[in-house]
């Protein structure tokens, strides 16, 4: 998908987080509309106990009881990042 967006140029504040919601809505429209599609197809097909997912570029279905109960743990430089973000004092914590 190729989307152009025109701007004003010059110093516009709050313009590179129009251009980035811009691109990320149609991004997730795009992707919301392929995985309904798949899981329309899945129906259709007569298939159940699974779930759609997205590997690479590809849709494609997955087993539920390969998913269900397996725990992946967050990199524990993740949880800093969102305390960072969210401006949490040292003494709250996401962990």
């Amino acid at each position: 998908m190729k989307i152009a967006v025109l701007t004003s140029g010059g110093d516009a504040p709050g313009m590179n987080a129009a251009v980035r919601a811009v691109t990320r809505t149609a991004f997730d429209r795009r992707l919301a509309s392929r995985m309904g599609t798949a899981a329309l197809k899945a129906l259709w097909e007569g298939k159940s106990g699974v779930m759609i997912g997205l590997r690479g570029r590809r849709t494609e279905y997955v087993a539920l009881n390969e998913v269900v109960g397996q725990v992946r743990p967050l990199d524990e430089d993740l949880y800093e990042i969102a305390e960072v973000l969210a401006g949490f004092p040292e003494e709250i914590s996401y962990r």
